[in-house]
C-alpha cells in the first residue's frame, strides 16, 4: 500500500510540475506578446506622425500652386505674349 501511496505522490508531484511549467510557458508567451504589441503601437504612432508631416507638406504645395496659378491669371496680357 504504501508503494502505491508513493507512486501516487510521485505522479501529483510530476503533473503539479507539468502544470508549473505550463503556466511558465503561457506568461513568457504573454510577455512576449506584449512586447511585440508594444512595439506595434510605438511603430503605428511614429507612422502616424509621418503622416501628418507629409500632408501638411502636401497641403503647403497645393497653397503654392494656387498662388501660382492665380499670379499666372493676372499676369498681363503682353508678358505672356513676349512683348
Amino acid at each position: 500500500m504504501a508503494a502505491g501511496a508513493a507512486a501516487c505522490a510521485a505522479a501529483g508531484r510530476r503533473a503539479e510540475a507539468a502544470a508549473a511549467t505550463e503556466c511558465d510557458a503561457r506568461f513568457r508567451c504573454l510577455a512576449l506578446i506584449a512586447t511585440v504589441l508594444k512595439w506595434l503601437q510605438d511603430f503605428s504612432d511614429k507612422v502616424e506622425e509621418r503622416a501628418k508631416g507629409v500632408a501638411a507638406e502636401v497641403n503647403g504645395l497645393l497653397n503654392e500652386a494656387v498662388a501660382l496659378e492665380l499670379d499666372m491669371k493676372t499676369l498681363p496680357v503682353g508678358v505672356t505674349n513676349g512683348d
